[in-house]
């Protein structure tokens, strides 16, 4: 069966047609001034995903539900800002201890700085063959006679080039702080059972939940560094449900917010015991106390629940 395309022929609208819109459709504006700079500056395109849950049934007319004003629009839009800030603090934490683990452990397994170069660790020989491949041509040499002359931007890469003749790849400790959290991720996924055990277990988890999580909070984290929204949104990657968290890691919150705020709090209670995570968000909420956080999978009673049920 041959697809039926139609043809895109929406026309562009200036900054004054855009508020001449939203005006039709119901959308109170006090401030013209203030709309028109948030419409040249953050776009109507990136506003209109903060704009679903105001619209008046049914939502495929856009018509805006009465007394909606273009501010709920924009606290929606700083709310969601600030978390995905709140956000990156908590997932540098976990991503640095992640890949700090991985390195680690596997070169105190094979005694051996370049454990990685070692295809009997890893059960995925081709994605093996690929990830040698691409560090020998990203950082197997200085920079100066890379034959793409790419600039790896790391000066500690150049230094052991400069000084060491062999082996041609650096030791995993460097090797993996010019890895992408993404990366380390599939290196990890990538290993034999029994040496994802011994990772997991820094953590206190099964291997395969934590191989879960970590794609998960990969997932979020890029969500927050290209500025996309994480308010009211279905996470396409959920994480797994882990057993032993079945009374707060709930089947049909998993796949919103919540089920990531979850495992962040799980993990940096390894990590980091004194953290603030819960704190941090509980103040963003009371900052922002018309956002409406069920819509984002959280239970009336979420942070007793993971006070209670989650220890260090």
């Amino acid at each position: 069966m041959v697809q039926a395309f139609t043809p895109f022929k929406k026309p562009p609208f200036s900054v004054e047609e855009q508020v001449a819109l939203l005006k039709s459709r119901s959308l109170i504006i006090k401030d013209e001034v203030r709309s028109r700079a948030a419409l040249t500056f953050i776009g109507y395109y990136r506003l209109s995903g903060y704009m679903i849950p105001f619209y008046d049934s049914p939502r495929e007319n856009h018509v805006f539900m009465n007394g909606t004003t273009f501010d709920d629009i924009l606290n929606h839009y700083e709310f969601d800002r600030q978390l995905r800030l709140i956000c990156l603090n908590a997932i540098e934490k976990i991503e640095i201890a992640f890949r700090a683990l991985v390195s680690d452990q596997m070169s105190y397994i094979d005694k051996n700085s370049h454990w990685y170069e070692n295809q009997v660790y890893f059960k995925d020989l081709e994605f093996h063959s690929r990830f040698i491949n691409k560090l020998k041509g990203e950082v197997g040499k200085p920079l100066d006679v890379l034959p793409t002359k790419k600039d790896h931007k790391y000066k500690f890469i150049d230094h052991y080039h400069k000084k060491y003749s062999y082996p041609e790849l650096p030791p995993s400790w460097m090797i993996f702080e010019t890895l992408s959290f993404g990366e380390v991720s599939f290196v990890f996924r990538s290993l034999y059972d029994k040496h994802k055990k011994q990772i997991a277990n820094h953590f206190g988890q099964d291997d395969k939940i934590l191989s879960s999580w970590i794609h998960s909070i990969c997932f979020l984290r890029n969500l927050c560094a290209h500025h996309s929204r994480v308010w009211n949104r279905e996470m396409s990657v959920p994480p797994k449900l882990a057993k032993l968290y079945n009374s707060i890691q709930t089947a049909g919150r998993n796949n919103y917010f919540y089920g990531f705020v979850v495992i962040i709090k799980i993990l940096l209670n390894k990590i980091d015991p004194n953290n603030n995570w819960i704190a941090f968000l509980d103040s963003l909420f009371r900052k922002f106390p018309n956002i409406r956080v069920q819509q984002m999978g959280f239970p009336t009673d979420w942070k007793e629940a993971l006070d209670s049920h989650i220890t260090h």
